[in-house]
């Protein structure tokens, strides 16, 4: 599974890297495009690491503080990227930053807990798994945080173009909605899938793949949407 993983995000990622002539007329596309790169490439890196380390047949534990510390930055570009995309390339300090401290109070809470615990950094320790809970707790926090805004911003688009009919603005609009729902199913069950080991996390890793190929594909065919409306 996670080398089917890695090859599926490594070709994702260079197809968002293919793109440049695309993109180049508009920077807040291009920006968003470099987000996007940043945090399916977090992810790929993430299940290369699993795949070499075989964390999971190590344990829970293992596979969850690299869960946490690669899936917590991916998920914070992935949603600032459409943020970025909702706002014309403007967020505010918040909504740009609550991710990066969410993730760095994650790693704090992490590495206490293996400065403390008296064992080897990947050691199944009552202490490391207590700050993974509150790590995956802040998560899910963050990611509703950005899911909640991410909605709220569609709607009030979805409010201003009622009046108008655009082909392009409507296309724009339903994937901007779909790659909502879909960023916000998966992030939000990561923090409480990643403890379970069974069928049911295989399950929804498959259905996790499916919708980061998603999220990326339409983004790359929405883009000349964006381009020609520019022009």
């Amino acid at each position: 599974m996670q080398f089917t993983a890695v090859i599926v995000l490594t070709l994702l990622t260079l197809k968002l890297l293919l793109l440049p002539r695309k993109v180049a007329v508009n920077a807040v596309v291009g920006k968003a495009r470099w987000l996007m790169v940043a945090g399916i490439l977090l992810l790929d890196v993430q299940f290369l690491l699993q795949y070499i380390f075989g964390l999971r047949a190590m344990g829970v534990t293992q596979a969850v503080l690299v869960n946490l510390v690669l899936f917590i930055p991916a998920s914070w570009t992935i949603s600032l990227a459409l943020l970025y995309l909702q706002r014309h390339g403007r967020a505010d300090r918040t909504a740009q930053w609550i991710g990066g401290a969410t993730w760095v109070v994650a790693l704090l809470l992490l590495g206490v807990a293996a400065a403390i615990d008296g064992q080897p950094l990947l050691s199944d320790t009552p202490q490391l798994y207590r700050a993974e809970v509150v790590a995956s707790l802040l998560y899910l926090l963050m990611q509703g945080y950005y899911s909640s805004r991410l909605l709220r911003n569609l709607m009030q688009m979805r409010r201003v173009l009622q009046n108008f009919y655009d082909r392009d603005a409507d296309d724009m609009l339903r994937w901007m909605k779909l790659s909502i729902l879909v960023l916000m199913v998966m992030a939000m069950m990561v923090p409480l899938l990643i403890f379970v080991q069974s069928t049911g996390l295989a399950i929804f890793a498959i259905l996790f793949f499916i919708g980061i190929f998603f999220l990326v594909d339409s983004f790359c065919a929405a883009m000349p949407s964006a381009r020609h409306r520019r022009r």
